[in-house]
Order: C-alpha cells, then sequence, then structure tokens
C-alpha cells in the first residue's frame, strides 16, 4: 500500500537492518529526503498503534493506520524543511509529489585539533542554540599535553542569542580553569566562532 504511493515495487525482507538498508537505496531522487523520514515515521506509527492494540484494546484498522503516517509524515516532514513546497493537505494526500528545495552541498573545512604543549590546558568549548534566538546549550572539555581529559561540562541556559552562548561557553572554561588549576599553568581556548574570538 505505501510503495505503491512512490509507485515502488518492495518485498519485506525479514532482517530489521537490511530492509533499512534496501529502504535508503529504494528511491534516488530528489524526494528521497521524504523516502527515508518515511522509514522511521512507519516505524514509530505502527510500534505506537501496536501499543494500543496491546493496552488500551484498540482493534487494527489499516485504514486508520495508513492516514496516521501520511498525517505523521507531512507533519514531520514540515517540521524537518520548513521550506518545502505544497501546503499540509498536499503533503498528506501525495507525499510522494513532494519536492524538496534544492540545497548546495555545504563544504566544511577540516580543522587539525592541536595538544597543548607542556605548561599549558587545552578548553575545546562551544556554546549552540536552536536558531539564532533559542534553547541554548554550552560545553566544553578540558585537555593536557598528553590528551587526557581531567574535566568536561555541558548545560542548559534557556533562551538566548547564539553569540552569547558561544560567549558563555568561554566565560564558563575560565571559571572551571581558576577554580580547579595551579596559577603556573595555562590556558588556551578554543571556539569555532570567528566572531566571539575576535
Amino acid at each position: 500500500m505505501w510503495c505503491s504511493e512512490w509507485n515502488i515495487c518492495w518485498v519485506m525482507h525479514e532482517n530489521p537492518r537490511k530492509v533499512f538498508l534496501a529502504w535508503d537505496k529504494a528511491c534516488s531522487n530528489n524526494k528521497s529526503k521524504m523516502w527515508v523520514l518515511a522509514f522511521y515515521v512507519i516505524t514509530w506509527s505502527i510500534w505506537l498503534f501496536c501499543n494500543e492494540i496491546v493496552f488500551n484494546g484498540k482493534q487494527w484498522e489499516m485504514g486508520q493506520l495508513f492516514d496516521l503516517i501520511k498525517l505523521r509524515l507531512a507533519l514531520w516532514g514540515k517540521a524537518r524543511w520548513p521550506k518545502i513546497s505544497g501546503k499540509m493537505e498536499d503533503l498528506f494526500r501525495c507525499p510522494s509529489l513532494v519536492s524538496l528545495p534544492q540545497q548546495g552541498r555545504v563544504r566544511r573545512q577540516h580543522v587539525e585539533r592541536v595538544a597543548p604543549q607542556d605548561g599549558w590546558i587545552k578548553f575545546n568549548v562551544n556554546g549552540e542554540a536552536q536558531g539564532n534566538l533559542g534553547p541554548v546549550v554550552i560545553g566544553g572539555i578540558m585537555r593536557d599535553k598528553d590528551g587526557c581529559i581531567p574535566f568536561k561540562f555541558s548545560r542548559a541556559l534557556g533562551i538566548r542569542d547564539l553569540s552569547i552562548a558561544k560567549i558563555l561557553a568561554i566565560k564558563e572554561a575560565f571559571q572551571i580553569f581558576v577554580g580547579l588549576m595551579e596559577n603556573h599553568v595555562k590556558l588556551w581556548v578554543e571556539n569555532d566562532s570567528l566572531n566571539v574570538v575576535s
């Protein structure tokens, strides 16, 4: 029923790992991201539906389950790709016709991590926010010259600006360093934000 929605012929394998690997390769056009997302939606929906049957005595209704899967796929797709073309109703009615916005590949610059010299402690820190202004988390890892990790931290800070999150991560590293280290050790802080560091 689901594969006919996408014009794909499918034979289900008994091994779940092989099912997932085959599922991932079954649709290779620009709609493949929605197809891959559908695997998780279907799995989650069947699991929830089976729990309803076992624990609440619900009757098996294939049509209802199919509609729940399509609705969840539309909701999750719209949440994952906000700029997705089409309305929510279109996503629900025919998810296979949805086209996702084309995105160029972002090339990440490879950064070599360098161990600190003798007499130094290095703190790799970062702060992240959901969006430019959103829920913020900060974290850091302290390393010595041998690569040992004497301390690490992570915590949530509520709603903040992304740049503030990165600054607060550096501040936290300084406070931990002052509380833990002796006077003769120097601190090296590494962060991925040029705006914060400069």
